[in-house]
């Protein structure tokens, strides 16, 4: 009996050590990425061309990487969003240079009108962000999403950042310096009703572990940056539903969305479960930031921190990478790991569905 105690106790002692290793590690990681200066600073006077730029997240990041004194580049497809966007980074920040492109990124030719321009102008970007994201209309079973539907979610989240990381990237590796972010989601976790959305994004992430090794000694960086939702933004928050929404929005539908990680934005066209782009959009705006749902102007600073810092694939907001850790990371056995990933994805498919239903029906 003695015998059995004894391994109870080591084995007992073994997980708590392991337990106690993760959190410490958790720990580490909350500190290095929101205390420390960050690296994005060493690139003042250059470049940065951000996609989805002229709401929510992406022009919140847009914000808060011109106070660090970089020049930026809003591209989305409504120019009078990013008019307004670059007008709004342009008073607060005056010392920096703010350009627009209006781009349909779903359009490959658009993708190539774009670095076009970028060379016409002879402006090299040194940093990316590849935030335009969402097309997603509803969730839905993978068999239920239209043919159609995937190959925009496909376009929008895949082959626009694809490109522009393929196009950038050289350019970046011969002046020896750099960052490439795309903005990835936790749905690659979660990708339960939103499957052609998640995959994409598992692959974004996969693409920047291997970028991240290939551009070891370079000075360039690539990460997968993977947020969770972020509420509407502070300024619309005190306006009420009526503010933008947190989102990478950008592509002039003013469907609610944060980042790529929210995937309700960009939709092009209207779903077939009856559901609306709008109703989505109420939704969302419903919502008011809180810590695991920060503002949109709270997700980028913790985003733009993180550039060139944490690894190739990062969750830069403390309070989604509190909950991913409890959630999803390894802190259970694999088996209770993936009940808790299908409980939460069947929850949040509720959730939203009860949310779009208030709407209609408001």
């Amino acid at each position: 009996m003695s015998d059995w105690k004894s391994r109870f106790a080591v084995l007992g002692a073994a997980a708590s050590a392991v337990l106690a290793a993760k959190a410490l590690r958790q720990l580490w990681l909350f500190a290095k990425l929101g205390l420390l200066d960050p690296p994005v600073r060493k690139f003042k006077g250059e470049w940065a061309l951000v996609t989805g730029g002229s709401e929510g997240v992406g022009k919140a990041v847009a914000a808060e990487l011109a106070s660090h004194g970089l020049h930026v580049l809003l591209v989305s497809r409504s120019q009078a969003k990013l008019d307004a966007a670059a007008a709004e980074i342009r008073s607060k920040h005056s010392n920096v240079q703010v350009r627009t492109y209006a781009a349909d990124l779903t359009q490959r030719h658009s993708l190539d009108a774009l670095l076009g321009h970028l060379a016409e102008t002879h402006t090299p970007i040194t940093v990316l962000v590849a935030n335009a994201g969402g097309a997603v209309p509803r969730f839905a079973s993978y068999w239920d999403f239209s043919d159609s539907e995937e190959a925009a979610m496909q376009a929008l989240n895949g082959t626009a950042c694809y490109v522009l990381v393929k196009r950038l990237l050289p350019g970046m590796v011969q002046r020896g310096k750099g960052s490439v972010v795309a903005v990835s989601s936790v749905a690659h976790r979660l990708g339960a009703y939103l499957a052609p959305y998640g995959a994409e994004k598992a692959k974004m992430n996969a693409l920047c572990n291997a970028l991240h090794h290939e551009l070891h000694g370079s000075g360039v960086t690539a990460q997968a940056m993977k947020p969770a939702a972020a509420g509407a933004a502070e300024t619309a928050a005190a306006e009420g539903p009526a503010g933008a929404v947190a989102g990478s929005g950008g592509n002039g539908t003013g469907a609610a969305t944060a980042g790529s990680a929210s995937p309700f934005a960009n939709t092009t066209s209207p779903p077939s479960s009856g559901s609306s782009t709008s109703d989505v959009a109420a939704a969302m705006a419903s919502m008011r930031p809180t810590v695991t749902m920060p503002a949109a102007e709270t997700a980028a600073a913790a985003l733009v921190r993180s550039i060139g810092r944490g690894g190739p694939v990062v969750t830069p907001y403390w309070g989604h990478s509190l909950s991913e850790a409890l959630l999803l990371d390894a802190w259970w056995p694999p088996e209770l790991g993936k009940c808790i990933e299908g409980r939460v994805a069947r929850s949040l498919k509720s959730s939203y569905d009860a949310r779009i239903a208030a709407a209609q029906a408001g």
